[in-house]
C-alpha cells in the first residue's frame, strides 16, 4: 500500500544508528496500548498536524502491522474533525 519516502529511506541509509534509536524509542516506556492501537493514533496525530513524511511512514507501518486498508483510510478521513474547525475559523 504505502512506501517510505525517499527522504526517509536516505535518512535510514545515512544515519542507521539514529534511525534504529528512533524505531526503538517506544520501547523505553511501558505502554498499555498494543501496536494495532498505537499506530492509528500516531497516524491520526500526524495527519491532523499535516506532517507529510510522517504520514507516509505511519501508513507504511500500519500496512506492515496488517491493519486493514479501510481502517487506515477511516483514520485519515476521521482527522477532518481535527482540522475542520480551524478551517471554519479562517473563514470568519
Amino acid at each position: 500500500m504505502a512506501k517510505l519516502s525517499k527522504r526517509f529511506e536516505k535518512f535510514l541509509k545515512e544515519f542507521p544508528e539514529i534511525a534504529g534509536a528512533y524505531e526503538n524509542f517506544g520501547s523505553v516506556y511501558n505502554s498499555h496500548l498494543n501496536k494495532k492501537t498505537k499506530i492509528p493514533i500516531k497516524l491520526a496525530i500526524s495527519a491532523g498536524a499535516r506532517i507529510e513524511d510522517t504520514n507516509h511512514a505511519r501508513v507504511y507501518k500500519a500496512s506492515k502491522a496488517k491493519i486493514k486498508k479501510e481502517n487506515i483510510e477511516f483514520t485519515i478521513i476521521d482527522t477532518l474533525q481535527l482540522v475542520f474547525p480551524a478551517t471554519i475559523t479562517k473563514l470568519s
